[in-house]
């Protein structure tokens, strides 16, 4: 089985989790693990690609549609049942870390990788050891 490491880190803001996804990749492609999984949540962002800038931003924010209901047609993992939804819209009532749990011993299963739980000061502290 391939060794991998999990970071759970909660609430982080967008730019940080990118960096945290750069220092990741580097560990994976200098071999010190075969895989890193990543659990965040950021706050939201809007997107316009890597070639857009602020002058495709065309309307003020107060006049952005708020319906969202384009995202139905998003067929996420290749579930038809539900589309884009939320436990709770389903009437589960889960407690989230035990999905979380679930949800990691499931990438241990599908890509045959065991997840060690490290800290994200130890994952800086490779990239800064490295530089």
């Amino acid at each position: 089985m391939r060794r991998g490491e999990v970071l759970k880190l909660g609430l982080i803001p967008y730019l940080k989790g990118k960096e945290i996804q750069l220092a990741a990749m580097e560990s994976v492609k200098s071999g010190e693990t075969d895989g890193v999984l990543i659990i965040l949540q950021h706050p939201p962002v809007y997107t316009i690609g890597s070639a857009g800038g602020f002058d495709n931003i065309l309307i003020p924010p107060s006049n952005v549609n708020t319906d969202l209901s384009y995202f139905n047609l998003i067929n996420p993992c290749g579930i038809t049942d539900f589309g884009v939804t939320s436990l709770n819209k389903l009437g589960i009532d889960e407690d989230i870390l035990k999905v979380r749990e679930r949800m990691i011993d499931r990438f241990k299963d599908v890509y045959d990788i065991g997840f060690e739980e490290i800290s994200l000061d130890r994952l800086v502290a490779n990239e800064d050891a490295k530089a």
